[in-house]
């Protein structure tokens, strides 16, 4: 059997086992985010458990988070852009409720910090942001 580290078995779909879905999602147990939804899984890692969110946006996997459940914060976390999903990183995506001027909720961003590109042989890092927006169901993707 293929060994795996907690970095890389948040990729390995066919490992883990779906015990709940939060459609919508509720950020920190307080905050509804209209269009989007957690899939929610969990395997047992060195005898400890392992959970996993899967999130859509309107029908769109945008990014997963995993780590021990006994800990307070993920370990690791993936993005998928174009259809794609990142290497593994470490930490907590940097995920924050968008407000609208009355203090209502209208969406998320999500930015995705050093995503790493080799082109004509050079390197370099881009910060890639995420917005979905409630009220126009759309999901925004620019470049910093």
């Amino acid at each position: 059997m293929q060994e795996f580290s907690l970095s890389n078995i948040g990729m390995q779909d066919t490992l883990w086992k779906m015990y709940r879905t939060d459609d919508p999602y509720v950020h920190e147990k307080k905050d509804i985010v209209p269009l989007l939804k957690r899939r929610c899984y969990e395997l047992v890692y060195n005898d400890r458990v392992v959970t996993m969110g899967v999130y859509e946006y309107n029908s769109i996997e945008i990014f997963k988070a995993w780590g021990y459940k006994d800990d307070i914060h993920c370990s690791y976390y993936a993005t998928k852009l174009g259809g794609v999903w990142s290497e593994p990183i470490e930490g907590c995506p940097d995920f924050k409720i968008v407000l609208d001027v009355n203090g209502a909720i209208d969406g998320f961003s999500l930015t995705l910090t050093k995503i790493h590109i080799w082109e004509n042989g050079l390197y370099f890092e881009k910060e890639i942001s995420l917005k979905g927006v409630s009220n126009t169901e759309s999901k925004v993707c620019s470049v910093k």
